[in-house]
């Protein structure tokens, strides 16, 4: 049958010291079981080279403020606190309520900069603020709460 061409493929199979049978083509094809390593290996680098730990510890922030004010303020910050590093989130007040919403199980913010006052009150209510009273809360007292959740 001169000309005809089939599908099927004629296989090496072998096992490695792991009990794995893999096999590939007699083309030399790598087995699957050497790709997903491969992968999982390049996966593994590739995350690892995304997220340097310099030693620092992150300060996450949810702020409507703008990339603008907020490279700024991480910029500031961090020159101040040389041991912190900012990591901010750039949403809108109502999107940075209904995040800590969700994450309510497991909180991912460390703080909330900026929104109006009845959002910082809706999350209170909702238990999503935790208190803190910074040494200047006293002096901010028109739209703060007087469990120092919110300052305003």
């Amino acid at each position: 049958m001169t000309g005809m061409t089939t599908s099927a493929e004629v296989r090496e199979c072998e096992t490695t010291s792991a009990g794995v049978r893999e096999c590939g083509s007699a083309g030399g094809s790598v087995g699957l079981a050497r790709v997903a390593t491969i992968v999982v290996v390049a996966g593994v680098f590739f995350l690892g080279a995304c997220a340097p730990d310099d030693g620092r510890t992150p300060l996450i922030v949810y702020s409507p403020h703008g990339p603008d004010m907020l490279e700024a303020f991480e910029l500031r910050f961090e020159a101040l606190h040389p041991t912190v590093d900012v990591q901010w989130l750039d949403m809108g007040s109502q999107e940075v309520l209904d995040r800590l919403r969700s994450e309510q199980a497991n909180p991912q913010a460390d703080i909330w900069w900026g929104a109006p006052a009845p959002l910082f009150q809706t999350a209170a209510e909702a238990g999503l603020l935790e208190p803190y009273a910074p040494s200047w809360a006293g002096e901010v007292t028109e739209y703060a709460d007087s469990l120092h959740r919110y300052h305003g």
